[in-house]
């Protein structure tokens, strides 16, 4: 992954400090219990207010329908539709930027 990361000149979670992950987006809590509020509309938006390093990757893990067997399965549905609300859309324009743009 360092070399493909190398060959496109963008950086690699992980392994650079110009990116970091946000974990906070998630409908479960790390033992697997119901989290809804973890993906609101509201929340994804304050979570994104909320953010101090310029580049953060958010982790999610949307899907329109569920066609495997998943512990997560409604909590994807919910996923797309916040993330797809106009709030959100609104909110992640405001700090969109591509990874192009972030020192490798």
């Amino acid at each position: 992954m360092e070399a493909i990361a190398g060959e496109l000149g963008v950086p690699l979670r992980g392994r650079s400090d110009a990116i970091r992950f946000h974990w906070g987006f998630y409908g479960q809590t790390l033992t697997g219990d119901p989290r809804p509020e973890g993906i609101t509309v509201e929340s994804l938006v304050n979570q994104l207010a909320a953010l101090e390093h310029v580049a953060t990757e958010i982790g999610c893990h949307p899907a329109r329908a569920i066609d495997f067997d998943s512990s997560y399965s409604d909590e994807r549905l919910v996923e797309l539709e916040t993330l797809c609300s106009p709030e959100v859309v609104a909110a992640v324009a405001r700090f969109l930027q591509s990874f192009a743009d972030l020192p490798a």
